[in-house]
């Protein structure tokens, strides 16, 4: 599974878009939205404490 993020301005800091490719057939969608949860505190946690 492969994971690409764009990174593009926004009014007040940065949008991010992400693609999951290669998702395992037989992920729940209630899986892949808890992983998706837990991959964007993970992005979030440093950007958080430098502010």
């Amino acid at each position: 599974m492969t994971v690409s993020y764009t990174l593009s301005d926004a009014h007040d800091g940065t949008d991010i878009a992400a693609v999951h490719d290669g998702v395992v057939r037989g992920v729940s969608p209630q899986d892949s939205g808890s992983g998706w949860g837990k991959s964007r505190r993970k992005l979030a946690e440093p950007l958080e404490s430098r502010s």
